[in-house]
């Protein structure tokens, strides 16, 4: 089933003139305009980089969720010390979880009242806002699960027992990392953290663009709807 929210203008920003130019305070300002409001990247950095944050610790639950259940069905001794291994590390993730839960609803709170905070508070009230087109393509583009035909990122919000962090493939998506043979370090995702953060305040602003677009302003066209048992299509 879909859902259809009505007729939204796409995020129509652009760069201000000196974007990346302007110094204040020996910063580089960094400022985009939507109509006649306008705004500094960093309030729309904060809360993908604490959103993407959130996906990391969610999938890596996931991933030893799912260890500790295989393990279970061996029940060795040997198997047991890695299940307590595994316990312990969820535990912590418990912890990790919800002070990034906090976190991003601080950076939340600096979203300014108006068009675009509606806007994104409504696109949140559907736990699938994530599988629109412009993030399945991105997810696509990196590599993720939406390249292939495992079908994990569609069923994510189904299946990780959480309101926040719901979306594409991170670094600890199992499934991704079974695709590559490894898994990540803690050193390697920070790295990758940073990349991506470096990309969003790129002096090209074409990332933060799309970003912002996908992550802030209602899609044009229909999206997927929750499934229940009231509208579940066979074959979705």
């Amino acid at each position: 089933m879909i859902t259809k929210w009505g007729i939204h203008n796409m995020f129509e920003v652009s760069p201000d003139q000196r974007y990346a130019q302007f110094v204040n305070y020996g910063k580089q300002i960094r400022i985009l305009h939507y109509g006649h409001l306008f705004f500094d990247i960093a309030v729309f950095v904060d809360i993908i980089i604490a959103e993407y944050l959130l996906r990391e610790i969610v999938q890596q639950e996931q991933s030893l969720n799912s260890k500790v259940r295989v393990l279970r069905k061996i029940a060795t001794d040997k198997d047991k010390d890695k299940e307590a291994q595994y316990n312990e590390e969820l535990t912590s993730l418990l912890l990790q979880y919800g002070q990034a839960e906090y976190k991003l609803y601080l950076v939340e709170t600096m979203l300014p009242i108006g068009p675009i905070k509606q806007s994104y508070d409504t696109l949140r009230e559907n736990t699938t806002w994530y599988l629109r087109k412009e993030l399945v393509d991105d997810c696509v583009k990196r590599g993720g699960c939406c390249s292939r035909s495992c079908g994990c990122c569609q069923i994510r919000h189904e299946v990780t027992g959480r309101n926040k962090g719901i979306g594409h493939c991170a670094p600890t998506c199992e499934c991704r990392s079974s695709e590559r043979g490894f898994e990540y370090t803690a050193e390697e995702r920070e790295g990758s953290v940073d990349d991506f953060k470096k990309k969003l305040y790129d002096n090209n602003p074409a990332c933060v663009i799309q970003m912002a677009e996908a992550f802030f302003l209602l899609p044009l066209v229909e999206i997927p709807q929750e499934r229940t048992q009231e509208n579940t299509v066979p074959g979705w």
